[in-house]
């Protein structure tokens, strides 16, 4: 095996995903927020999972829907990045909002282009994202 080809930066573990707004603060409920996340990290290349369920009345501020507490920074440049939804059930008010995910380096969140308010439902999604 040539040296050039060998795999020396692989790691796996977990991390907590925690819905936020981008600009807006935190988001509290009087039911429950569950949240997990794990990550898989080649050399520069991070792939996060992460699963959010939300139960009660939410209280939030306004601007984009983020999840905060990624495990590594992203870059600064390009800030879209691959994501999948594989999961979505409610968690907007609107039904044709569209989950448009990228790993955003000023905020060190994944963030949405959705405005609108986070409500009780469920999301599951992976997104693909370079560290420097």
């Amino acid at each position: 095996y040539a040296a050039a080809n060998t795999l020396d930066d692989y790691e796996e573990g977990t991390w907590t995903p925690t819905p936020a707004r981008l600009t807006g603060g935190s988001i509290t409920t009087d039911g429950a927020i569950t949240a997990t996340g794990s990550y898989t990290k080649v050399g520069r290349q991070v792939t996060v999972v992460c699963n959010i369920s939300i139960t009660g009345t939410i209280t939030q501020g306004t601007s984009n829907t983020s999840i905060t507490g990624l495990p590594f920074l992203p870059l600064t440049t390009p800030r879209i990045n691959a994501s999948s939804i594989a999961y979505k059930h409610a968690l907007t008010n609107n039904p044709h909002d569209d989950y448009g995910v990228y790993a955003d380096y000023a905020y060190n969140a994944l963030t949405t282009g959705d405005v609108n308010p986070w409500v009780a439902g469920a999301l599951s999604l992976t997104c693909t994202y370079f560290t420097a």
